[in-house]
């Protein structure tokens, strides 16, 4: 009777061992779902946040004065910048490497290639496999989407003030490629 009870107990225990951890397996996975539905929508906020201040940057001067909220653009930049380069999943990875086809010159430049460099070689295959053509189409296209969709604050910027030029993103593209893969030697500390 009493080993009886024994292992009724154990089993008891047991089930409600496996109960808890699968309990905390199911919470885990649907966390995990959450936060790639989160991950991939704050990779959608840093983009639109780089593409629109890029343009409102290069929109016309009165827009300055008409909406003081454009003057904070160039944090929209920086900000957008540290977003994409937050996490070291895949897709955030792919999206870093693809801010190629923004015209980033100045310190936004000097920021993004901080950020290739202390991604290394995580990012040599994202970087290795774009297409300066594929990311210039893209860039175009989302301008067209911004500046149409906001046409009043965004009708007067300038494309290749935004958007950057096949040519500028091959060669970026090549000195990237070399710093991802040598960061020690290419990357000042």
């Amino acid at each position: 009777m009493w080993t009886l009870r024994k292992s009724r107990h154990k089993i008891v225990t047991m089930c409600r061992a496996t109960v808890a951890f699968l309990l905390i397996v199911i919470a885990s996975l649907s966390c995990r779902a959450q936060s790639v539905a989160d991950e991939k929508e704050e990779l959608q906020m840093g983009n639109a946040a780089i593409l629109t201040s890029l343009a409102a940057f290069s929109s016309s001067p009165t827009l300055w004065h008409e909406h003081p909220a454009v003057c904070s653009s160039a944090n929209g930049i920086e900000l957008g910048t540290a977003l994409i380069a937050a996490r070291n999943s895949a897709q955030s990875l792919q999206s870093l490497a693809r801010l190629h086809r923004f015209v980033l010159d100045g310190g936004y430049g000097e920021t993004f290639d901080r950020y290739l460099c202390q991604k290394g070689r995580r990012l040599e295959k994202y970087v290795a496999e774009l297409k300066p053509e594929d990311l210039r189409n893209q860039c175009v296209q989302e301008f067209q989407k911004a500046v149409k969709a906001n046409s009043e604050e965004l009708g007067q910027a300038r494309l290749d003030s935004v958007c950057a030029k096949v040519a500028n993103i091959r060669s970026h593209l090549s000195e990237s490629l070399e710093m991802v893969q040598h960061p020690r030697a290419s990357c000042e500390p």
